[in-house]
C-alpha cells in the first residue's frame, strides 16, 4: 500500500510540469480564440517548480518521514 510520502513523490512531476502545460494551453487558446493577451509570455514554469518545492517543504515541516514509513 502506498504511503502519503509515496503519493507526494508521485505528484511532484505533475506539479513541475503543470506550469508548462498551462503555458502551452494559453498559447493555443490565444491562437485559436484570440483570448489571453500576453498570458503565454509569462514564465509559468517557475510557479510549477515553486509549488513542488512548497509541497516538499510542507511535507517535511508537517509530517516528516520516519523509520516506520519505510
Amino acid at each position: 500500500m502506498a504511503s502519503r510520502h509515496d503519493v507526494v513523490l508521485a505528484v511532484l512531476p505533475f506539479l513541475v510540469l503543470s506550469g508548462i502545460v498551462v503555458q502551452s494551453f494559453a498559447g493555443v487558446l490565444e491562437r485559436v480564440a484570440g483570448i489571453g493577451g500576453g498570458f503565454e509570455q509569462l514564465p509559468l514554469a517557475i510557479p510549477g517548480i515553486l509549488a513542488a518545492a512548497a509541497l516538499v517543504g510542507h511535507e517535511i515541516a508537517i509530517s516528516p518521514p520516519t523509520a516506520e514509513d519505510c
